[in-house]
């Protein structure tokens, strides 16, 4: 979560959608930054409302633009899954961390997933929730889409007057194997309907 006052945008760190590359690129233009502690990095649309803008009008600024990264919903997910199954999450000389993908299928965290199964390692929120109000309509000012990134080039450039050179920051060192059965890949976008939606209007 970055605002920039003086250029009335605030970037909403959806996770897994390179965040902490643009997050790099826009810390020199930003005032209010929010990093490090996951739960405050990645606010959503409602706490940005609750929490972040009561603090941006008080300081006498309006019309602030929202905008965030969004993935493609199955992609968003593996690289959940990824990260999950990190090898420092699997340290030998101690119990298996609660969230460790490691020694289970991507098809068993996606049933996981979709069927709210009662384990940790496949809590990782909803995109179409990340971006809504309260009222669940797509609040965000502005969506990009992460495998479509010129608008959003377009967009920092016009805003803040200058080209941003926006790192590769936490590439995955490796792929894994994301294969689903034909019935659970469809139950899954099934699932993932909403965000199926609001992906590919963008």
């Amino acid at each position: 979560m970055m605002v920039s006052l003086q250029k009335k945008i605030a970037f909403l760190s959806m996770p897994k959608c390179a965040s902490t590359s643009i997050e790099k690129a826009l810390m020199p233009y930003s005032q209010i930054i929010f990093t490090g502690n996951p739960k405050i990095k990645h606010m959503n649309y409602r706490g940005y409302v609750k929490k972040v803008e009561p603090i941006i009008i008080s300081a006498g600024v309006n019309d602030v633009t929202t905008f965030c990264l969004f993935r493609e919903p199955l992609e968003w997910l593996q690289s959940w899954y990824r990260y999950r199954a990190r090898k420092a999450l699997a340290d030998p000389k101690a119990p298996r961390h609660r969230n460790y993908t490691g020694d289970v299928s991507f098809q068993e965290f996606v049933l996981a997933y979709i069927n709210n199964h009662d384990v940790s390692w496949n809590k990782v929120g909803r995109q179409s929730r990340f971006v809504s109000d309260k009222e669940g309509r797509v609040a965000v000012d502005k969506v990009f889409r992460l495998d479509k990134q010129k608008p959003l080039y377009d967009f920092l450039q016009e805003r803040i007057g200058m080209n941003l050179e926006i790192p590769q920051k936490n590439i995955s060192p490796h792929e894994l194997d994301y294969t689903l059965d034909d019935s659970v890949k469809r139950e899954a976008m099934d699932f993932l309907s909403e965000e199926y939606e609001i992906y590919e209007t963008l």
